[in-house]
């Protein structure tokens, strides 16, 4: 009897010891996945439920956020990202619950550091520029990734439809640098795109020529810096360099470079043209002043001979 419960004992403790040995690799990987372990990544399709209906509204925890702009199916699927990526790729998995409150600044700058998980080389460029400098200051409106190229409709430069195609690139980079608002707060000179679109190259890519000079061509595209700067482009040392490309202005010297793309004549700067554009606009006024009197007084002329003709006939009948 005490035989057989002392074997019956021991069973039982070596059953518990190879159930728990069983058991443990379970509960260690449940603990570490935690209460609900979430996929790696989601079917763009499975997102795209929720995600393409219009007027999706964002719970009361997010409400600061702007409104939710609904995802059209078809034009992520033909955006670069459409067949490469899906949505967990870039964006923090959820199950309908409210996701917590994000600044803009901080959500600009958790965006740079997902775009360059891929495009390495122009993260690290972009890190070097004024705009990621002004952005890790706190300035909310420097641009990040997603100002210049879009969101989910993303096409590549070479496209017609591309916010950063050669004909598109002065509108995107306005889309700022022509912002009233955006000149004061941060003291940028103005006058921007009204000046581009003066200069050859502003009329040029305006009539098809998109091989002509775009703000990129000058500023660089990611790693842009202030002309202050030893290292940008259109620093006046480096100017000549920068017009002579082998694509621009081969052999340009440093008496070519001297003008400026972004001239607003005035009295002070530039007076000679100053005076020689106003004296243009009056002649060009009086020169179309004249033609209206002239046509004036030849209409006036004719009324005058119609009038005395009928006076004539009148008098002949009579």
């Amino acid at each position: 009897m005490g035989v057989s419960n002392t074997l019956n004992s021991s069973a039982r403790r070596l059953a518990w010891v190879v159930s728990a040995g069983l058991l443990l690799p379970a509960l260690v990987q449940s603990a570490i996945a935690g209460p609900a372990s979430r996929p790696s990544r989601v079917d763009v399709q499975f997102c795209l439920r929720c995600h393409a209906i219009p007027g999706l509204e964002r719970p009361p925890v997010s409400a600061r956020k702007p409104p939710l702009r609904p995802i059209d199916p078809q034009e992520y699927a033909a955006s670069v990202h459409g067949k490469r990526l899906v949505c967990t790729d870039c964006h923090r998995y959820h199950e309908g619950e409210p996701l917590p409150y994000v600044p803009r600044v901080q959500a600009k700058l958790g965006m740079v550091r997902t775009c360059s998980k891929c495009h390495v080389r122009e993260g690290q460029q972009y890190s070097q520029s004024i705009h990621a400098r002004a952005l890790a200051a706190g300035k909310v409106d420097a641009p990040a990734c997603e100002d210049c190229h879009g969101q989910h409709n993303i096409a590549p430069p070479s496209s017609p439809q591309s916010t950063v195609s050669p004909a598109h690139i002065p509108g995107t980079c306005a889309f700022c640098h022509a912002n009233q608002t955006i000149i004061r707060r941060y003291n940028l000179p103005g006058e921007r795109l009204s000046t581009y679109r003066a200069s050859f190259h502003g009329i040029a890519i305006r009539y098809g020529q998109l091989e002509a000079a775009n703000c990129a061509s000058c500023h660089n595209n990611h790693d842009i810096l202030p002309a202050s700067d030893p290292r940008s482009p259109v620093n006046p040392r480096n100017l000549p360099k920068t017009c002579g490309k082998p694509n621009c202005h081969p052999g340009a010297t440093a008496n070519f470079a001297k003008g400026t793309v972004h001239l607003v004549p005035s009295p002070t700067t530039a007076p000679v043209i100053y005076w020689v554009t106003q004296a243009y606009r009056v002649f060009v006024f009086l020169l179309i002043a004249q033609f209206v009197v002239l046509i004036i007084l030849d209409l006036a002329a004719r009324a005058r001979a119609a009038l005395r003709g009928r006076s004539a006939a009148k008098r002949g009948k009579a």
